[in-house]
């Protein structure tokens, strides 16, 4: 009967106790509370140790007052990608340590200005991507004296208005991003005049107002800023319009900008390189954008305007179109760049006139992009990852170009006896060529000037000597 009373307790405990959906690490200053499908804060299973709780990925609806009541050290809170609605005026009220702060994609209708005024603190504020319809700061925005990062906006914000960051204008930012909705209806000039930061990320499409970019350039030109990003500038459309909306970009003081997504076309490239040429930026990314020739274009034979492009680093990646190397059949996108890198753009060869203008570049990088044919002469080349076949191609490029000294063909198709014949090689100091398929005829075809040379993972079943004989 003891027995029985036992097994029944131990039974009725199990059934009482909640299952553990909380992992607590770290000495317990942790707990990854991620994915588990959540729709309340674990109060019960959350120690007053704590320092970093991540809850993202969960269904949470609310940040409640007594939710990180008994969590005094708390100094990082992630709720990123949940449904929350609402957070309590006290929320945090009892977190004055807290220095980081993910809201990032959730369904918050007001920026929950009252939950934050406590965090005296805090340094990084992520809350972009929610559901509130303007961007507008309250004054107690401007006692966040340590904030660092700021991520703000989202789908439903229409436009800035020239008031809505005054209370930042005393706060020096690492990183600032605004996101607004795709439909952008009004930008007030002097909006982000206030903005002190170092990295600036616009997401905001101005397919309808396309003319706002220029009052944006003009009121970021005081800062100086080590990156600049702009998502999706044409999600829908293609630029036609005649006015120069990327004028002033010659005013911005910045190391890099970044041009990520959007639709663009021959017409508005030449417009951001015509002011990038003269202006101060010098290192140019264009990633991941929907490039295509306006159905009017045509070739005219007049001379690229663009001819004094003058930059350390030009990356194309991510763009399956290769027209965009010579968008307007002169300009090649090389001029006078250092280190070109062009990735996952998808070509069969690159045209010759484009390689005639790389005469200034000393590091290029044409990995990922399907490459069969090649001509190219910088110092350091790296052609891995294509579907490169002959070495004796490969020794020609070197021919006329003495300054090559490091080529990687790494992850190629090369090292047949059929293509390895005949082979001139200079200078070639050091060859990378690992995971190809080469025979042993192939050896006599390498460069002898070589002094590190990489042929693991090549399939060699035996070794000619010859080669190593005939070395420096």
């Amino acid at each position: 009967m003891w027995k029985l009373i036992q097994f029944s307790s131990l039974l009725l405990g199990a059934l009482v106790s909640p299952t553990r959906t909380c992992r607590i690490h770290n000495s317990g200053r942790s707990a990854d509370c991620v994915g588990r499908q959540l729709s309340a804060v674990p109060r019960g299973q959350l120690p007053s140790s704590l320092q970093d709780v991540d809850l993202s990925y969960n269904n949470l609806q609310a940040v409640h007052a007594d939710d990180f009541l008994r969590l005094p050290l708390l100094r990082v809170l992630q709720l990123q990608f949940n449904n929350i609605s609402h957070i309590h005026v006290d929320a945090f009220k009892h977190n004055p340590l807290l220095e980081s702060l993910n809201v990032f994609n959730n369904s918050l209708e007001e920026i929950p200005a009252g939950a934050l005024t406590p965090l005296s603190d805090l340094k990084q504020l992520l809350m972009s991507n929610n559901l509130y319809k303007h961007a507008t700061l309250a004054e107690s925005f401007s006692k966040l004296v340590k904030l660092q990062d700021l991520s703000m906006g989202g789908p439903l914000v229409m436009g800035l208005k020239k008031a809505d960051f005054l209370p930042l204008k005393n706060i020096r930012l690492q990183s600032f991003a605004i996101k607004c909705s795709s439909n952008l209806s009004y930008y007030e000039p002097g909006s982000l005049e206030v903005i002190r930061t170092r990295q600036m990320g616009f997401d905001m499409a101005v397919d309808q107002q396309p003319g706002v970019l220029v009052h944006m350039l003009h009121d970021i030109a005081n800062n100086n800023f080590s990156v600049i990003q702009f998502r999706n500038l044409f999600e829908y459309m293609y630029y036609t319009g005649e006015e120069d909306i990327f004028r002033g970009l010659n005013d911005i003081n910045a190391l890099q900008l970044i041009i990520h997504r959007g639709k663009f076309n021959e017409h508005l490239l030449r417009m951001a390189l015509m002011n990038l040429q003269i202006g101060l930026i010098r290192r140019l990314r264009v990633q991941y954008i929907d490039f295509a020739r306006s159905p009017t274009f045509s070739d005219t034979g007049a001379s690229s305007r663009i001819t004094n492009l003058t930059i350390d680093k030009l990356d194309l990646w991510y763009i399956s179109n290769p027209d965009v190397l010579r968008f307007d059949w002169r300009f090649t996108g090389s001029t006078r760049s250092s280190k070109l890198s062009i990735r996952y753009v998808y070509f069969n060869y690159v045209p010759c006139d484009s390689w005639v203008e790389m005469e200034g570049v000393e590091l290029l990088d044409i990995s990922y992009c399907r490459l069969q044919r090649h001509h190219a002469k910088p110092p350091h080349f790296n052609a891995s990852s294509n579907e490169l076949t002959s070495l004796e191609d490969l020794s020609v490029l070197t021919s006329d170009f003495r300054q090559l000294k490091v080529l990687d063909v790494s992850n190629n198709k090369l090292g047949s006896a059929e293509d390895s014949r005949n082979c001139v090689w200079t200078n070639i100091t050091r060859l990378i060529a690992h995971h190809n398929q080469f025979v042993s005829e192939a050896l006599l075809c390498l460069p002898t000037t070589v002094q590190h040379l990489d042929l693991s993972h090549c399939d060699l079943d035996q070794l000619d000597t010859t080669f190593f004989e005939r070395g420096n």
